[in-house]
Formats: structure tokens, sequence, C-alpha cells
């Protein structure tokens, strides 16, 4: 059966959390919810509506023309989360700051605006 512009999946994922492979490493990052797809059409009749569903949201929305996969929406944060897990020197000072956060490293936000000048 041919999907269609509402079409769904119908396997849920095992789990909330995906493993994404960088370099040597593997890291763990949310694991999107199914995509729902839309017409071209309906994205033009339900401009804003679609778009609120998409900003803070991990659920991308697939846009079909002609049944077709045109494009796909995905808030942007959970886009930028995505890429910066792909770059090596991110991922490796992520996890310095998980390991300083853990040990009590931390400053306060007092703290930090005395050591930049601004308090």
């Amino acid at each position: 059966m041919p999907k269609t512009a509402t079409s769904k999946p119908t396997a849920k994922p095992k789990s909330t959390r995906m493993r994404l492979r960088v370099g040597n490493r593997t890291n763990t990052i949310v694991r999107p919810k199914y995509p729902k797809f839309i017409s071209s059409a309906e994205l033009r009749r339900n401009l804003a509506k679609t778009l609120d569903e998409v900003v803070g949201s991990n659920q991308p929305i697939i846009v079909q023309r002609h049944r077709d996969t045109s494009i796909a929406l995905l808030d942007a944060d959970y886009m930028e989360d995505i890429l910066l897990l792909t770059d090596e020197k991110f991922v490796k000072s992520l996890r310095q700051a998980r390991r300083d956060i853990a040990a009590g490293r931390t400053y306060t936000l007092e703290e930090v605006g005395k050591r930049l000048g601004l308090s």
C-alpha cells in the first residue's frame, strides 16, 4: 500500500534514545519522534499551525509534493543539537563540562560576572 500524505509508520521505536557515531566515539541523543507527513497544500493552508507544531519538538514534519518527500521541517534547536553532536571537538568539550559539573567545578552567575568584570 503506497504512502499517502497522511500515512504514519506502524512500528514504535524501542527507546527514546539513539546512538550517533562520531569518529571513533558513539554519542547518545534523544531519538526523534516518527515524522508526521503532510502535503504541500496542507502546509500552505496551515503554515502557522504547522510551524507551531515543530517548534520545541523533536518531531519532524515531512512535506510531500505529489506524494514524494520534498522537505522536512525540524525544530532549529534540535537540528543544532544533532549537528553539534557530529563535531568531535564539541563532543569532547561537552563531556569535559559534564565531568566538571559532576565534580562540583561550577560557578554562580555572580561569580562569572565578577570574573568577566561585569559586576
